[in-house]
């Protein structure tokens, strides 16, 4: 399952389809708000606002990565089963 994918499921599975629907058009939207967010504060001299915003964004990028790391472990799991079957394949006679 390709990334896309593996994103639109677990937001189906989590939050629904409305959630689905819009991680599958930006994954990186929720991460640039969150940053966005805290530079118009900082530039608005709210220091504290922008610090929220900042950790806000922290944590979307923290999860990002850990969608992106359950991705790749989904895939080294298919190849790592697509590699035994091969290595039965040839064994067997």
């Amino acid at each position: 399952m390709s990334l896309a994918g593996l994103t639109v499921a677990a937001a189906l599975v989590c939050c629904g389809p409305r959630a689905a629907l819009a991680q599958r058009a930006d994954p990186l939207a929720p991460l640039s708000r969150e940053v966005a967010a805290a530079e118009n504060a900082l530039q608005s001299g709210e220091r504290q606002i922008a610090e929220s915003h900042f950790r806000s964004a922290l944590l979307e990028g923290w999860m990002l990565a850990g969608a992106i790391g359950w991705i790749r472990i989904g895939l080294l799991e298919q190849r790592a089963a697509a590699a035994h079957s091969a290595i039965e394949e040839e064994h067997t006679p």
